[in-house]
């Protein structure tokens, strides 16, 4: 009996040190990888950004601002903060993150609208926070429900056969995100839009609290914000049934806090899926029109100093 027990221990300390070791390397391969699921969170964790402009957003933001065009037009750092598939509580985990390892821009745009600003995103694609459990200062800001599996040295990593796959065999996906941004070479497709009848913009309490927050903060902090209201395929925009809602949301919100916006909804831009690869995402070629325009705009402001 004394031998089994023995032998159990010595058993399961294998097992536990070759978990550890494995979840060494994994969490070290995944803080180089330029997944775009990884390789924002490890551009900031390097603390070398020090932007002077930010762009705040969803996938809405991380694939139709393009830092390179903001720089040219207005001789700027910008950064794009971008996070796909994620509404505003994930949207400010990044940007505390961010504040934690470079310095606080002048100017952020935020990207607002019927989608993915003030609901509250949970679930989708959570393995972006894997690499950065043992970071207590991280962890303090993401606010994700994990398991207790998920909690396990590299157990958390075995659900995710892309991840480890993609480590062993050193594959890169995301080679071309530029500064954060990541523009599609792709054409249009409406087959998810004429699946959907009306689009009905609504907000989640806590999500609109920790906007607000966020708005006091920077302007506690001297940060000017500029609300930017993306174009949209104009099929979409009519099937908003409480569009006027959207409008009165952050129409007061920006009274109150002085914030200039910038609306580009129904913008030629919007009249015409060449420039579209989703009736919500710009590809390349209108991410790129669509920055142009954005920059000489935001020049006009004179808030670029």
């Amino acid at each position: 009996m004394k031998q089994f027990v023995f032998r159990s221990i010595i058993f399961v300390s294998l097992v536990v040190v070759l978990l550890v070791l494995l979840e060494l390397y994994f969490t070290s391969q995944l803080k180089k990888s330029t997944d775009h699921r990884f390789v924002v969170w490890n551009e900031i964790t390097q603390g070398n950004i020090e932007a002077d402009v930010l762009i705040m957003g969803s996938s809405r933001a991380w694939v139709q601002y393009s830092p390179s065009i903001l720089d040219s037009i207005l001789n700027v750092n910008s950064y794009n903060l971008g996070i796909d598939g994620s509404c505003f509580n994930r949207q400010i985990e990044r940007y505390n993150v961010y504040r934690m390892y470079n310095n606080k821009p002048s100017i952020i745009i935020q990207d607002i609208g019927v989608w993915a600003t003030l609901n509250y995103t949970t679930g989708y694609q959570r393995e972006q926070y894997f690499p950065y459990f043992y970071n207590p200062e991280m962890m303090q800001y993401f606010k994700e429900p994990f398991s207790d599996s998920e909690r396990l040295p590299f157990i958390r990593y075995c659900g995710h056969r892309d991840l480890i796959l993609d480590v062993l065999f050193d594959r890169e996906n995301d080679i071309k995100r530029y500064k954060g941004y990541l523009g599609r070479d792709k054409s249009y497709d409406g087959s998810r839009l004429g699946t959907i009848d009306s689009i009905v913009f609504q907000y989640d309490s806590r999500t609109k609290q920790m906007f607000l927050d966020y708005i006091a903060q920077a302007k506690e902090d001297s940060i000017q914000l500029v609300f930017v209201y993306a174009p949209f395929y104009i099929e979409a925009i009519s099937k908003v049934i409480n569009l006027d809602l959207v409008y009165d949301t952050f129409d007061s919100i920006a009274y109150e806090y002085n914030i200039p916006i910038l609306d580009y909804t129904f913008s030629a831009i919007s009249y015409d899926t060449t420039y579209f690869y989703n009736a919500m995402h710009l590809n390349k070629r209108g991410s790129e029109l669509f920055s142009t325009k954005l920059a000489n705009d935001l020049d006009s402001l004179n808030i670029i100093h």
